[in-house]
């Protein structure tokens, strides 16, 4: 007996930790321990009690955690500091047995650092079961969901369209309500008819100054639509040909702060690595792991915006090293009413590394994005004069020009063009609102013009994108920020959407139209609010304010109900059985042994036997083989929580031959 023992849920992580402290035995569960079965529904009322096991290919990795135990007189389970984490923290401790139980503490720390883990250690406490709680209720209630009905689904889609070859069909808590809102937003695009409107813009051409500026028609209220637009063309055409002058009748100016980009949530952080970077939110994610694995970030979930007091003092001592504008006082930022958990937010872990060695070009990218936002969070403000001017043409139609002069840059002197507002695309109207107006006397009458009549339409509303999804599940409180990436990833592989590589836009399938179609009238969950309502429930788990049965009975007696509707329910929609042919089951198979027509998640990277999945996060990769098709019997990696998780990736040509 003697020494201490560190558990922690990754490998890296493991391998980093181990680099700090001599003398301290550092494990990783890679993940998850435990689950429900893959195979089976796994729990059952009236208690809801799970009945996990043992996850599949996870018996080494329990044996070394066991046996690391029984030589260790301190255990510290360091997991992740979310419900997950905190779930893991709990199946770790069952699994090690009451032997070690007087042994065990829990520890938690958003950095990867010495001192951070030092710190940690000295202040142990127990596991929140709360936290655990409120993982179980969720991890229950989405089992119940997505085993009861994506069943039910294949088989009433199937029936209804007579396509007794069609793929197998998931449905999910979260992932089905997302896919509800990129159809919706399809059906939006697709129903939208352009109106035709109006306008009248006049450039004035000043005498006093070297260019000149621009002033756009106000109409009267009598003039417009019940949408704001004018639509006669008439009218529109009348302005213009009165406008043979324009007198100036009044001036403000309105000083407006410019304020910086907030400290990172993961949220924020998935939209800035998919507007700037164009990366998916799995591959932000996922290089998010990597530079919190290697100690060069904070832990990158988390809901919170507020940083670290001596982060904060590093940060503004590193501004005035290098001469950038530091407020006064440190700018303070608060979480949103929903927020999870009292984390920090996302940043940098050193702002004086700037550009840390050895990254992959997009770890690199997203480790620099971040550090630029840790910086800029804590700079001094910009400052701008809004500027507008009103005046009116001989027959007392408004025109208004509207203009911004920068007074202090602020934080924009540093800014790069991912943040820079001057860089950004903008329409007419905000060029309009960027030029920089000259000082006019009141009263003042210009005849100098260049008056046009202008023709518009109304633009559709835009496709969701990677980063419009985002922003769009975060602001209505749909699923948490931690399991966007798996909801994205689970209706891309189902071939509910398709994504497109460049822009990230989501396009919706036929059989994505068909399982929203499908689902829509029977069930709750394809409701923001009632999902909204879920979450806030399982948050009160977690705060200690209601307990765990009550809240997952409810859920599963709401959704038996609905069951049992949706069996004996009709399927209305209008996609027909032939729009669904490619996604139907033929005799044809691919180079993976799959049908052609079934399209599943396939990777590249150096993955192994024994890894954390990268796809969902929970499970373990495995070296499995095809058991039909034209590639049976060869090799390939898998995710253990398979069909749940559909990670694929051929094994490296060592790992063929070893296998």
């Amino acid at each position: 007996m003697g020494g201490k023992l560190l558990i922690v849920e990754a490998p890296k992580k493991a391998k980093t930790i181990s680099r700090f402290f001599s003398g301290l035995t550092v494990k990783a569960t890679v993940g998850h321990v435990v689950d429900l079965p893959v195979k089976e529904m796994g729990v059952e009322p009236p208690d809801h009690k799970p009945h996990y096991e043992t996850i599949a290919g996870k018996d080494k990795v329990i044996a070394g955690l066991r046996g690391a135990a029984n030589s260790a007189d301190t255990i510290y389970i360091a997991t992740d500091l979310d419900r997950e984490g905190e779930a893991i923290a709990a199946h770790v401790k069952n699994l090690l047995g009451k032997k070690h139980e007087k042994k065990i503490s829990r520890v938690t720390y958003t950095e990867v650092n010495r001192s951070a883990i030092d710190k940690a250690m000295r202040s142990p406490h127990s596991i929140r079961w709360p936290l655990v709680r409120a993982q179980k209720a969720r991890r229950v209630v989405d089992r119940y969901v997505g085993y009861s009905v994506s069943k039910l689904l294949t088989q009433k889609i199937k029936s209804a369209l007579s396509l007794p070859g069609l793929s197998r069909l998931t449905a999910g808590r979260v992932q089905s309500i997302a896919l509800k809102l990129i159809v919706l937003r399809q059906r939006e695009i697709e129903a939208f008819k352009p109106v035709t409107y109006y306008g009248v813009r006049a450039i004035v051409h000043h005498s006093n100054n070297s260019g000149s500026f621009t002033a756009n028609w106000v109409p009267r209220d009598n003039d417009r639509n019940d949408d704001g637009l004018v639509v006669d063309v008439s009218v529109a055409r009348q302005v213009k040909e009165q406008t043979k002058e324009l007198r100036h009748t009044k001036s403000e100016i309105k000083r407006a702060a410019v304020l910086p980009p907030k400290p990172l949530t993961t949220s924020v952080f998935i939209q800035f690595c998919a507007g700037k970077l164009k990366l998916t939110t799995k591959l932000a994610m996922a290089s998010a792991q990597r530079l919190y694995e290697q100690g060069l970030i904070t832990y990158h979930r988390t809901d919170s915006p507020t940083m670290s007091s001596e982060a904060i003092e590093a940060v503004r001592e590193y501004a005035t090293k290098n001469n950038l504008p530091v407020p006064s006082k440190p700018p303070s930022y608060n979480a949103k009413a929903n927020a999870q958990e009292a984390h920090e937010c996302l940043r940098v872990s050193d702002i004086n590394l700037e550009s840390p060695e050895n990254l992959e070009s997009q770890d690199q990218s997203v480790y620099r994005l971040i550090w630029e936002v840790t910086l800029l969070s804590q700079l001094a403000k910009g400052f701008d004069d809004r500027q507008t001017v009103n005046f009116v043409n001989g027959n007392e139609e408004l025109f208004v020009a509207r203009g911004r002069k920068v007074i202090e840059l602020g934080w924009r002197s540093f800014a790069s063009k991912y943040f820079n507002q001057s860089s950004s695309k903008k329409s007419q109207k905000d060029d309009d609102a960027e030029q920089v107006l000259p000082v006019i006397k009141e009263g003042a009458v210009f005849s100098d013009l260049s008056v046009s009549l202008l023709e518009k339409k109304t633009e559709p509303p835009a496709v969701l994108t990677e980063k419009t999804l985002v922003q769009m599940m975060d602001k209505q409180g749909i699923g948490r920020p931690s399991t966007y990436a798996q909801t994205i990833e689970k209706i891309v592989s189902m071939n509910y959407v398709e994504r497109q590589a460049k822009t990230l836009k989501f396009i919706p399938t036929s059989l994505g139209y068909v399982v929203v179609d499908a689902l829509e009238p029977y069930f709750k969950f394809m409701s923001v609010d009632y999902t909204v309502t879920l979450e806030a429930e399982f948050d009160r788990i977690a705060e200690g304010k209601n307990d765990y049965l009550s809240v997952v009975d409810a859920a599963y007696q709401q959704l038996q109900k609905e069951m049992e509707a949706f069996e004996k329910g009709d399927i209305k929609t209008k996609v027909k059985p032939d729009d669904l042919a490619s996604f139907c089951y033929s005799k044809k198979t691919s180079s993976r042994g799959k049908s052609s027509s079934k399209k599943t998640s396939s990777q590249s990277g150096n993955y192994k036997d024994g890894d954390q999945c990268p796809e969902c996060s929970k499970g373990t990769i495995q070296i499995r083989h095809f058991k039909k098709g034209a590639n049976t019997g060869k090799p390939f990696l898998g995710c253990n929580q398979f069909p749940d998780c559909k990670f694929f990736a051929w094994p490296s040509s060592t790992q063929k031959q070893a296998n």
